[in-house]
């Protein structure tokens, strides 16, 4: 009897297996059919994703999964580093009226050295070059508008301007007129930047090389904070001082030296110019001298634009200046030596090596020398001395030199070519 129960027993425990791993069985074929096809459309994708990228010889960008039955691309996982944006376009300075770009003002630069690598030119070669530039370029967009617009009388009027007595054309001259605008230095800020020169120029040689000159601080800052765009794709603004400063040393720098190199009195008497003959004059000797010399006259801080007219008042700077120079003339007179004025007065054609003839009616050094040691000694003074320039600027032949000589003469070319353009606009609105 007991064997019975236990025998039912089994069996009911036997049977409720059997029919749990049935049901369990039925479960798992269930879950393998609602599995499955979704498994393997989800192995379908995976592997034409992977076809995909092998034939079009593509890197996979993000990482695969294949969970369960999902397939999906982990855009929070990358499988290759992103690239980097594009660079920002290189700035491009667009032309303003009638000023040449840097580029077209190196361009220039580069034409007038093969032409006359003295750096002076006469009149009539001038011109041919002007007119050969405006042939050449037309339709080009190498030079502004209205130099290729300019007409022949323009053409003579820009000529007659930069022509001096012996019609020869410092073409360095030509260059700064038309690399205007430029910050326009006072004396005061000349002898500043000299001395800074000076003190880069540890050899006392005269000359420094273009990692010296750029790391000399001039009279107007290169470092000036220009808006950046936001768009990444857009130039950055073109910084028309810093390169302007760069190209000042590619015009003054004597590149026949490797590493070229830079005549830093040279290029500051090219600043000292003036649209005043005169006070052109003075600041260039001042320059020589490394001092401002004394003297009468009326305001003439001139402004750094095209049409460039002196100023009605001095500005603060420039008061400051004449209240120091005062100051400094009561400790003593300003004085004047013999080579400080010959290097002044006296043609560049006479300091160019090699020169076989000079123009008619030019000086030597030689006689330049002789004629200024007649003068001192007219004076009641030495060659070998010193002279007071209030002393020296009273003898005719200084004054008449101050008056006349254009060799320290800002010219504005600008004022012709704009001048022309005005008036035929008006012009045209008349009639119409």
């Amino acid at each position: 009897m007991r064997i019975a129960l236990v025998k039912g027993h089994g069996l009911r425990i036997v049977n409720s297996l059997q029919s749990r791993a049935e049901e369990t069985l039925s479960n798992m074929e269930k879950w393998l059919e609602a599995h499955y096809l979704p498994a393997m459309k989800s192995i379908d994708q995976l592997s034409e994703v992977i076809r995909h990228h092998i034939e079009a010889g593509d890197k996979l960008k993000f990482e695969l999964v294949l969970e369960c039955t999902d397939f999906y691309l982990n855009g929070d996982c990358l499988m290759v580093a992103s690239p980097a944006p594009p660079p920002r376009p290189a700035p491009l300075e667009k032309p303003t009226g009638s000023t040449p770009t840097i580029t077209q003002l190196q361009s220039l630069h580069q034409q007038l050295c093969n032409v006359a690598p003295s750096g002076l030119i006469s009149s009539s070669e001038f011109y041919s070059l002007l007119w050969d530039l405006i042939v050449v370029t037309l339709g080009k967009n190498t030079l502004p508008e209205p130099w290729i617009k300019q007409n022949e009388t323009q053409r003579m009027e820009i000529v007659s301007l930069l022509t001096d007595e012996y019609e020869l054309i410092d073409w360095r001259k030509f260059l700064l007129s038309a690399a205007l605008p430029w910050p326009f230095p006072s004396l005061s800020q000349l002898l500043t930047v000299l001395q800074r020169f000076k003190a880069a120029d540890r050899g006392n040689t005269g000359y420094i090389n273009e990692e010296q000159y750029l790391q000399t601080e001039l009279w107007f800052s290169s470092e000036s904070v220009l808006p950046v765009p936001e768009d990444p794709s857009e130039p950055l603004p073109y910084d028309r001082l810093a390169n302007l400063r760069k190209f000042f040393f590619q015009l003054f720098a004597d590149h026949s030296f490797s590493p070229s190199r830079l005549d830093y009195l040279t290029m500051l008497q090219y600043f000292a110019a003036d649209p005043n003959p005169r006070q052109g004059f003075i600041r260039a000797l001042s320059v020589v001298l490394g001092q401002h010399l004394k003297h009468s006259s009326q305001g003439h801080l001139v402004k750094s634009m095209p049409s460039i007219e002196e100023a009605t008042e001095l500005d603060e700077d420039y008061k400051e200046a004449e209240c120091a120079l005062a100051s400094s003339s009561l400790l003593g007179e300003q004085e004047v030596s013999l080579p400080a004025l010959l290097a002044v007065i006296s043609h560049k054609v006479t300091k160019i090596k090699d020169v076989i003839h000079l123009p008619p009616d030019c000086l030597s050094q030689e006689e330049h020398t002789e004629q200024l040691a007649h003068i001192f000694r007219a004076l009641g003074y030495m060659p070998e001395d010193c002279i007071p320039f209030s002393v020296l600027s009273l003898h005719p032949f200084i004054q008449d030199l101050m008056e006349t000589s254009t060799h320290f003469q800002l010219v504005n070319i600008h004022r012709v070519l704009l001048a022309h353009r005005d008036e035929g606009e008006a012009n045209s609105s008349t009639v119409s």
